[in-house]
């Protein structure tokens, strides 16, 4: 008896010439090839920026008529999501780009887009968006080496990396940056830091999948086109993960 195929893998062999089709399109093709203009990506950008927002519409409407309670939470959560994570992807690109905080108070109407992912790798950002809107948006951190400063400059949350490998220190430095207790989040975050290093990189899902695997055992598997760590490049990041364990610090000291 033949075992049944995984729906995954029978979804993609019957849409592996649709797939085909989208990968070779100009614009896909070019992206990958690395030989997009700048203004083409640019437009990107801004316009899928937009489309997200009409995108959380049509997902909230969908949540007001399901027909029970689960698929309303389904899909009014999806309608989160595709405003604060999928957008929140964006974030360096849309500084870069221009997008200002003053298009942040342009879009304060929309009810969907209720928080900012701010990645642009400038702090000072956090400042000008609040100075802007107040605090109309939840700004959540989306650099991992760049978190404590976030933190303190008023950010509420973060979208972590290493957190996958160390959830109770970066929960243990946001606890105690809430509390006010900032040098002693400074300690674990000076530890914290070569490993948040890690998250900043082109590489940095492979660097997060290997952390993870050394400290908890999961799989360094990752999806194409990435390619796992070999070589120099996957000692760097094992030599740098088994330093850290070495001196991984005692959070019950500090009672978090």
């Amino acid at each position: 008896m033949t075992s049944m195929p995984l729906f995954s893998r029978e979804a993609w062999e019957r849409n592996a010439r649709l797939y085909e089709v989208i990968r070779a399109m100009p614009f896909n093709a070019e992206l990958a090839a690395g030989t997009l203009s700048e203004a083409r990506f640019k437009h990107y950008i801004v316009q899928d920026a937009h489309y997200l927002v009409g995108f959380g519409r049509a997902l909230a409407l969908a949540a007001a008529k399901a027909p029970d309670a689960d698929r309303v939470v389904q899909f009014a959560k999806s309608a989160e999501g595709a405003i604060v994570v999928e957008r929140a992807l964006h974030g360096s690109f849309l500084a870069q780009y221009g997008i200002t905080p003053e298009m942040f108070a342009e879009m304060a109407d929309e009810k969907n887009f209720v928080a900012i992912k701010e990645s642009s790798g400038d702090v000072r950002r956090i400042t000008d968006i609040m100075n802007t809107v107040g605090d109309r948006y939840d700004i959540f951190t989306g650099v991992d080496d760049l978190a404590l400063e976030s933190l303190m400059l008023g950010a509420v949350g973060w979208v972590a990396g290493l957190v996958c490998a160390f959830p109770r220190e970066t929960v243990a430095i946001h606890k105690l940056v809430a509390a006010g207790r900032i040098p002693e989040a400074l300690e674990i975050y000076r530890w914290f830091m070569p490993l948040l290093h890690l998250d900043v990189s082109l590489r940095f899902v492979q660097n997060v999948k290997l952390a993870e695997a050394i400290v908890r055992g999961t799989s360094t598997v990752v999806r194409q086109p990435r390619l796992e760590l070999q070589g120099p490049e996957r000692d760097r990041v094992e030599t740098i993960v088994r330093t850290a364990l070495a001196k991984r610090p005692d959070l019950a000291k500090y009672g978090v």
